[in-house]
């Protein structure tokens, strides 16, 4: 299903909530792909991002495709677990999703093999009815290979934020 925020003004024309988890499949599938623009089409104009335990915050848009391009240097160093496909769960609860990765991982400076775990938890902004924000819960390991592999520039501009 192709959803973005091209051409949405207020309710009207808004991705309904029956939806919302097609839009974030469809989030979740561009991140995959590294697709900059599938990706932001999909959050509205003003997001809400934050990365926990690092404490990274991201209020515009501009600032989240930074973090979106640094990201997809991440998921090149990331593999599939054997056996699985590389996707993520996805959990609806109204109007709010949780997104459980768990099926990728990389390895480590001294060549082990790390299993990545993470959960999202996906807003659906009521205006336009695309994602508000995500608010991301990494374990240590996850929170590592982040804080590595993302421009300490670009982590500064989302400490500050």
């Amino acid at each position: 299903m192709e959803m973005g925020a091209k051409g949405h003004q207020g309710r009207e024309g808004a991705v309904p909530a029956d939806k919302f988890d097609e839009l974030v499949g469809a989030h979740a599938a561009a991140e995959f792909r590294s697709d900059i623009e599938g990706t932001l089409d999909t959050v509205c104009g003003s997001p809400d991002y934050e990365l926990h335990p690092l404490g990274w915050c991201i209020r515009d848009k501009a600032l989240l495709r930074e973090f979106y391009l640094e990201m997809f240097k991440v998921m090149r160093a990331l593999e599939p677990v054997p056996g699985t496909d590389g996707s993520s769960t996805i959990m609806k609860s109204g109007e709010v999703i949780a997104e459980w990765v768990r099926a990728l991982q990389h390895r480590d400076a001294s060549g082990h093999v790390v299993r990545l775990n993470f959960t999202a938890i996906v807003v659906r902004d009521p205006e336009t009815g695309l994602i508000k924000g995500e608010y991301a819960y990494l374990d240590n390991d996850t929170a590592e290979l982040f804080a590595r592999l993302i421009d300490p520039e670009v982590q500064a501009r989302m400490t500050a934020a």
